[in-house]
């Protein structure tokens, strides 16, 4: 435990904690940094941020895939890493008591965006976003030296033909996955709890826009994660015709499902539960909305298997419920 007795006194020096009479106090963790060949392995301080993040509002931005799909066209690529980059995005004073923790004895908070917030990448994105969208090289690190931003130069890389960003590894020809990451995944243990099989989908998961029909794939594995099914069943009450009823509806890519429930004593009671497999012209659908983001406003080509869908789109008059699927 020497180094969470080093940290806090370093982040103080640096401006970067201070001390505190904040009512929050969140726990402290240590998670290792990746071991660098002949030095001691490093960790990194973080705080368990969960419960403040439960009451903190989603700021959506764009995703991951979107930063990414902006790069076509692209044949040069420059990256640049800023040292310690939510350090140097400042807190509001009155938002600092809300980053609270305890550390040797003692109450500090942040005076700069730590590590562990839920919002804070979509803050660092937008922050880069406002300084340096549309900006050749040359502007972006004039920008980051007004704004007084540092960058960590072994992380940095300029004019190169690929480089590797966010898991991928980007060249001229498109992106793949990162061997270093895909690497981590392929010598994985066999996941022995629920838990583990959740860590290991959500590792696949994020590159499964290189693996065809992952959902279908995985399908098995997503129902390990569910409660066990009929282990404990659940109890079915009889309805109750004059009250009011409610459903429940869920889908996936290979199915639908949904559960017909009244409310008995203030609360919801299950009557009776209903599933299908979704048919060929109801899947074809739910992937043109999958892939919305990019194909909406555009010319597209759809290939099916579903021979009737290709009539419905050669249809000069279809009525209202096929038009609607049309627009769709």
């Amino acid at each position: 435990m020497v180094g969470v007795q080093y940290r806090p006194h370093q982040f103080k020096e640096n401006k970067v904690i201070e001390e505190s009479q904040s009512p929050w106090a969140s726990p402290i963790v240590l998670v290792k940094k990746k071991k660098q060949e002949g030095k001691e392995q490093e960790h990194r301080f973080c705080i368990d941020f969960r419960k403040l993040n439960e009451a903190s509002i989603n700021d959506s931005y764009p995703r991951i895939d979107y930063t990414v799909d902006a790069l076509g066209g692209s044949y040069v690529f420059s990256t640049v890493d800023c040292a310690g980059g939510f350090f140097q995005v400042p807190l509001a004073k009155g938002d600092r008591e809300k980053t609270a923790f305890i550390a040797n004895h003692k109450l500090y908070q942040f005076m700069v965006m730590p590590f562990g917030l839920y919002n804070a990448p979509s803050t660092f994105q937008r922050l880069m976003d406002t300084l340096l969208r549309n900006l050749t090289l040359e502007l972006i690190l004039s920008k980051f030296s007004l704004a007084g931003l540092k960058l960590k130069p072994c992380k940095c890389c300029f004019g190169m033909s690929q480089v590797n960003y966010l898991g991928y590894v980007i060249s001229g020809d498109g992106l793949k996955p990162d061997a270093a990451k895909t690497n981590v995944i392929a010598n994985m243990c066999v996941p022995k709890s629920r838990e583990e099989v959740k860590r290991f989908l959500g590792m696949l998961s994020y590159y499964r826009r290189f693996i065809p029909n992952f959902s279908t794939t995985a399908a098995c594995l997503f129902e390990l994660t569910k409660d066990k099914v009929l282990v404990k069943p659940p109890i079915l009450i009889y309805p109750n015709f004059k009250n009011g009823f409610s459903i429940y509806t869920d889908a996936s890519g290979l199915g639908i499902g949904a559960v017909l429930t009244q409310v008995v004593g203030g609360k919801i009671h299950s009557l009776a539960y209903a599933s299908r497999k979704l048919n060929a012209r109801e899947r074809n659908v739910w992937a043109a909305k999958n892939f919305q983001s990019y194909i909406y406003g555009r010319h597209i080509k759809f290939y099916t298997d579903h021979k009737p869908l290709s009539t419905l789109v050669k249809s000069k008059e279809p009525n209202g419920r096929l038009y609607k699927l049309l627009l769709n």
